[in-house]
Protein backbone atom coordinates (compact mmCIF):
# COMPACT_ATOMS: atom_id res chain seq x y z
CA UNK A 1 0.00 0.00 0.00
CA UNK A 2 1.33 3.45 -0.90
CA UNK A 3 1.71 6.36 1.46
CA UNK A 4 -1.38 8.56 1.83
CA UNK A 5 -1.45 11.51 -0.56
CA UNK A 6 -3.99 14.30 -0.87
CA UNK A 7 -4.19 17.33 -3.10
CA UNK A 8 -5.60 20.51 -1.61
CA UNK A 9 -6.33 23.95 -2.95
CA UNK A 10 -6.01 26.93 -0.63
CA UNK A 11 -7.22 30.45 -1.33
CA UNK A 12 -4.09 32.60 -0.92
CA UNK A 13 -5.40 36.18 -1.07
CA UNK A 14 -6.37 36.66 -4.73
CA UNK A 15 -5.29 33.28 -6.11
CA UNK A 16 -5.82 29.59 -5.52
CA UNK A 17 -2.71 27.54 -4.77
CA UNK A 18 -2.67 23.76 -5.21
CA UNK A 19 -0.52 21.56 -2.99
CA UNK A 20 0.15 17.85 -2.89
CA UNK A 21 0.64 16.46 0.61
CA UNK A 22 2.29 13.07 1.00
CA UNK A 23 2.61 11.14 4.22
CA UNK A 24 6.15 10.73 5.55
CA UNK A 25 7.66 7.25 5.42
CA UNK A 26 6.71 5.26 8.54
CA UNK A 27 10.09 5.48 10.31
CA UNK A 28 10.46 9.21 9.71
CA UNK A 29 6.83 9.85 10.74
CA UNK A 30 7.24 7.87 13.96
CA UNK A 31 10.40 9.77 14.92
CA UNK A 32 8.67 13.08 14.13
CA UNK A 33 5.64 12.13 16.25
CA UNK A 34 7.85 11.06 19.17
CA UNK A 35 9.75 14.37 19.09
CA UNK A 36 6.48 16.34 18.85
CA UNK A 37 4.84 14.43 21.71
CA UNK A 38 7.95 14.74 23.89
CA UNK A 39 8.03 18.48 23.20
CA UNK A 40 4.39 18.80 24.25
CA UNK A 41 4.86 16.66 27.35
CA UNK A 42 7.96 18.63 28.38
CA UNK A 43 5.79 21.76 28.41
CA UNK A 44 3.78 20.50 31.42
CA UNK A 45 0.66 19.64 29.44
CA UNK A 46 -1.67 17.67 31.69
CA UNK A 47 -2.72 14.42 30.08
CA UNK A 48 -5.74 12.49 31.44
CA UNK A 49 -4.69 9.48 33.51
CA UNK A 50 -5.00 6.16 31.73
CA UNK A 51 -5.61 7.72 28.31
CA UNK A 52 -3.66 6.71 25.21
CA UNK A 53 -1.59 9.44 23.61
CA UNK A 54 -4.23 9.86 20.89
CA UNK A 55 -7.08 10.04 23.41
CA UNK A 56 -5.19 12.45 25.62
CA UNK A 57 -4.28 14.82 22.80
CA UNK A 58 -7.83 14.64 21.40
CA UNK A 59 -9.32 15.44 24.81
CA UNK A 60 -6.79 18.22 25.27
CA UNK A 61 -7.56 19.76 21.85
CA UNK A 62 -11.33 19.63 22.43
CA UNK A 63 -10.68 21.60 25.64
CA UNK A 64 -10.67 24.83 23.66
CA UNK A 65 -8.35 27.56 22.51
CA UNK A 66 -7.58 28.87 26.01
CA UNK A 67 -6.20 25.51 27.13
CA UNK A 68 -4.31 25.09 23.85
CA UNK A 69 -2.67 28.52 24.00
CA UNK A 70 -1.78 28.12 27.68
CA UNK A 71 0.01 24.84 26.93
CA UNK A 72 1.66 26.13 23.76
CA UNK A 73 3.02 29.13 25.66
CA UNK A 74 5.24 26.66 27.54
CA UNK A 75 6.61 24.93 24.43
CA UNK A 76 10.14 25.75 23.24
CA UNK A 77 9.21 27.85 20.21
CA UNK A 78 12.42 27.17 18.26
CA UNK A 79 12.00 23.40 18.62
CA UNK A 80 8.34 23.66 17.58
CA UNK A 81 9.19 25.77 14.51
CA UNK A 82 11.89 23.28 13.51
CA UNK A 83 9.43 20.39 13.80
CA UNK A 84 6.75 22.16 11.78
CA UNK A 85 9.26 23.22 9.12
CA UNK A 86 10.55 19.66 8.84
CA UNK A 87 7.01 18.42 8.34
CA UNK A 88 6.19 21.10 5.77
CA UNK A 89 9.39 20.61 3.75
CA UNK A 90 9.11 16.81 3.89
CA UNK A 91 5.46 16.44 3.00
CA UNK A 92 4.30 19.31 0.80
CA UNK A 93 4.78 20.07 -2.86
CA UNK A 94 3.44 23.11 -4.69
CA UNK A 95 1.51 22.03 -7.80
CA UNK A 96 1.79 24.46 -10.68
CA UNK A 97 0.63 23.56 -14.19
CA UNK A 98 1.08 19.84 -13.56
CA UNK A 99 4.56 20.20 -12.04
CA UNK A 100 5.10 19.46 -8.35
CA UNK A 101 7.91 21.31 -6.56
CA UNK A 102 9.00 20.36 -3.04
CA UNK A 103 8.47 23.24 -0.63
CA UNK A 104 11.41 25.14 0.78
CA UNK A 105 11.70 28.68 2.10
CA UNK A 106 12.53 30.18 -1.31
CA UNK A 107 9.54 28.47 -2.99
CA UNK A 108 7.26 29.65 -0.20
CA UNK A 109 8.56 33.23 -0.30
CA UNK A 110 8.11 33.48 -4.06
CA UNK A 111 4.62 31.89 -4.21
CA UNK A 112 2.76 32.25 -0.91
CA UNK A 113 1.52 35.70 0.08
CA UNK A 114 -0.61 35.03 3.16
CA UNK A 115 0.89 33.46 6.30
CA UNK A 116 -2.46 31.79 7.05
CA UNK A 117 -1.86 29.63 3.97
CA UNK A 118 1.12 28.09 5.78
CA UNK A 119 -0.93 27.59 8.94
CA UNK A 120 -3.58 25.75 6.93
CA UNK A 121 -0.92 23.61 5.22
CA UNK A 122 0.64 22.65 8.54
CA UNK A 123 -2.77 21.71 9.97
CA UNK A 124 -3.55 19.54 6.93
CA UNK A 125 -0.15 17.83 7.31
CA UNK A 126 -0.95 17.10 10.95
CA UNK A 127 -4.31 15.61 9.96
CA UNK A 128 -2.59 13.45 7.34
CA UNK A 129 -0.20 12.00 9.92
CA UNK A 130 -2.34 11.95 13.05
CA UNK A 131 -5.40 9.97 11.94
CA UNK A 132 -7.27 10.80 15.13
CA UNK A 133 -7.42 14.47 14.01
CA UNK A 134 -9.37 13.44 10.90
CA UNK A 135 -13.00 12.70 11.73
CA UNK A 136 -13.03 14.23 15.20
CA UNK A 137 -10.84 17.09 14.02
CA UNK A 138 -13.93 19.16 13.34
CA UNK A 139 -14.29 19.55 17.11
CA UNK A 140 -10.88 21.14 17.33
CA UNK A 141 -10.58 24.94 17.18
CA UNK A 142 -8.25 25.75 14.28
CA UNK A 143 -8.55 29.51 14.02
CA UNK A 144 -8.82 29.10 10.27
CA UNK A 145 -12.16 30.86 9.89
CA UNK A 146 -15.69 29.61 9.46
CA UNK A 147 -15.80 29.51 5.68
CA UNK A 148 -14.27 26.54 3.89
CA UNK A 149 -11.02 27.73 2.36
CA UNK A 150 -9.43 24.39 1.64
CA UNK A 151 -10.60 22.01 -1.07
CA UNK A 152 -9.35 18.43 -0.72
CA UNK A 153 -9.24 16.07 -3.65
CA UNK A 154 -8.80 12.36 -2.95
Amino acid sequence: MARKTITITIKDRDKDLAFQLTEMPAMKAEKWKIRAIMLLLSSDIEMPQGASIEEGINQFMVGGAEKLFKALSKVDVDKAINLFDEMLYSCVQLSTQGVNTQLNEAIIDSNVEDSSTLTKLRFECLKLHFDFLGEGGSLMPTGLGLEPQIKIQA
